[in-house]
């Protein structure tokens, strides 16, 4: 049962992420800088978001420490949620 409400939670995180970028009301740090990209180099946010986390798992290696296997999972959700909803203004 909790799997089922983290996987919620995060769906709801992505739809709130997506409602805000579509809104220009402005976004979040992360977003911000992410939605950026997007723009500039072509590639869409939650592929953004996919890339950030190869950096994460490169960092974990450079460090030696295994990586967080929940976190992964939560921006790889994250991105791919973010992808089907956001199409990004050029």
């Amino acid at each position: 049962m909790k799997y089922i409400f983290y996987v919620l939670g995060i769906l709801l995180l992505t739809l709130s992420i997506s409602f805000t970028i579509q809104s220009d009301l402005g976004t979040s740090p992360f977003d911000a800088v992410l939605l950026g990209l997007s723009i500039r180099v072509g590639l869409t946010v939650g592929s953004w978001v996919i890339i950030a986390l190869t950096l994460s798992c490169c960092n974990s290696f450079l460090i030696r420490q295994r990586p967080d296997v929940l976190g992964l999972l939560t921006a790889a959700i994250t991105g791919i949620g973010i992808d089907s909803v956001v199409t990004p203004k050029r």
